[in-house]
C-alpha cells in the first residue's frame, strides 16, 4: 500500500526533523512544513500538526528547552 509508505516515510523524517532541531529555539508547525517541502515532501501545515499530535510530539512551546 503505498499510501502507508508515505504516511512512514513522512512521519520518519518528520522525526528527525525534531530530534534536530535547536531545542532552544524548536520549530514552529509551519517551519516544519518548510523543511518537509525542500526534501521533496509537500505537505500543509495543518496535517503536519495532526502527524505530529499523532506521533505524541509537543508543540514547539512545550518542546522549548531554556
Amino acid at each position: 500500500n503505498g499510501e502507508s509508505e508515505s504516511w512512514e516515510a513522512v512521519r520518519q523524517k518528520l522525526s528527525q526533523i525534531v530530534k534536530h532541531e535547536d531545542k532552544s529555539d524548536p520549530l514552529s508547525d509551519e517551519q516544519i512544513s518548510e523543511k518537509l517541502e525542500e526534501q521533496g515532501i509537500s505537505i500543509a501545515r495543518r496535517t503536519v500538526s495532526k502527524y505530529r499530535r499523532n506521533m505524541g510530539i509537543p508543540s514547539a512551546r512545550k518542546r522549548k528547552e531554556y
